[in-house]
């Protein structure tokens, strides 16, 4: 029922979905720090932009996922970059800066 503990001691929130909507869980992973890792897919790819503050996978290609972590592994990636990366990006979804996103196009 807490997932704080479980994304506090994560490094990578790995989920490949064939499908999904924009996927609440990245933006909830990466407010801890924690790198999000989704296939190319509408939704998670408003957020993730491959390399820069996650990683984007090839839907339904274990292939993709392994040569990924084969990358990590062999530092191919500044992961502490990343993480900042994907931290920041959670800040323009706050609530308030949503809500006056949105107030500016109604006028």
């Amino acid at each position: 029922s807490d997932l704080s503990q479980y994304y506090l001691q994560a490094d990578f929130l790995c989920v490949p979905s064939h499908h999904e909507g924009f996927g609440q869980v990245y933006l909830e992973a990466a407010s801890y720090g924690v790198i999000p890792i989704c296939c190319n897919i509408p939704g998670p790819t408003d957020f993730i932009e491959d390399g820069k503050n996650g990683f984007v996978v090839e839907c339904q290609s274990p292939q993709s996922i392994l040569s990924l972590f084969n990358g990590i592994y062999n530092n191919q990636f500044n992961l502490s970059t990343i993480r900042k990366n994907a931290f920041d990006s959670v800040l323009k979804y706050n609530a308030s800066v949503v809500i006056k996103n949105n107030m500016e196009l109604l006028k």
